[in-house]
């Protein structure tokens, strides 16, 4: 019997569990007024500053084409590297102030680092003045938990993993579902074929021992087909609910990070590190 409880209750342990980034490098925040705005910059490279100077460069092209400028990528690039401010870049027009509240580093597992930055930005380039707010929620995880995932592998085992671009995952929940729900159908009918047998008129003693024996074979397999089966769309469930979705890349050992603790324009840094785990 113990081995039995282990065997339904094995698929529930085979959860995935997932370090996530913060919830803002996958969901900008909604801004609290009609003045601002937020945008996420992402930048790649060897070294951190280099990782960080390319993802100021997205948002500095985010924020050129939110103003309705005429600047090249060159310019914006040159801008950058010479450390020159916004305001510096167009000299015909003061583009309006923004504020960084949010950084996030990570090393990537080909070694390079990855830099994600959050502004908040004005919402159009007529708007010179934003009322930017406060945000607090910089180290706020996102678990990956998503319902529309979970009602679709409750009813299709796998779907929720596929919609999140788990494929593999998805197939196996799939493909498992049905051979053991599929194999404790046939042991049903193979044991009512045997049930038959036990009681057609003119059944010899041997013959009915003989089906007695299939059929209990028979009511063993196809317990334990539904019972695992059971416990395997549950472990579907709570997987599709939990696993982390491919938008996310780069699933992490080491995790560097930079958190700013001063909101305005010299803000300082706490740094600290982490560790991502997948069981």
């Amino acid at each position: 019997m113990k081995r039995y409880i282990i065997l339904l209750l094995f698929p529930l342990l085979c959860v995935s569990l997932y370090a996530q980034l913060p919830d803002w490098t996958r969901n900008k925040p909604t801004p609290g007024n009609y003045t601002m705005d937020y945008e996420v910059g992402i930048g790649e490279g060897d070294t951190y500053a280099e990782a960080q100077n390319a993802a100021y460069i997205e948002i500095m092209k985010k924020l050129i084409s939110r103003c309705r400028l005429s600047v090249s990528s060159s310019e914006i690039m040159r801008a950058v590297y010479e450390g020159k401010s916004f305001t510096t870049i167009n000299k015909d027009y003061n583009l309006p102030p923004i504020r960084e509240v949010c950084m996030h580093q990570i090393l990537l597992k080909s070694g390079k680092i990855r830099v994600y930055l959050l502004y908040q930005v004005p919402f159009d380039g007529s708007i010179t003045s934003p009322r930017y707010e406060t945000f607090n929620d910089c180290e706020k995880i996102d678990h990956g938990r998503d319902n529309k995932a979970l009602v679709a592998s409750t009813f299709i085992p796998g779907l929720g993993q596929m919609l999140k671009g788990q494929g593999g995952s998805g197939a196996a929940f799939l493909i498992s579902e049905l051979a053991l729900f599929g194999g404790g159908t046939a042991c049903y009918f193979l044991g009512q074929d045997q049930l038959r047998t036990m009681k057609a008129i003119g059944t010899s003693y041997n013959d009915y021992i003989n089906a007695k024996k299939t059929k209990n074979i028979c009511d063993i397999a196809m317990y334990t087909c539904f019972g695992v089966g059971v416990a395997v769309h549950v472990g579907n469930m709570i997987h599709a609910w939990c696993v982390k979705d491919k938008h996310i890349s780069d699933n992490l050992t080491f995790v560097p990070a930079i958190i700013p603790i001063n909101e305005y324009s010299n803000p300082s840094y706490a740094y600290g590190a982490g560790m991502q785990i997948k069981f």
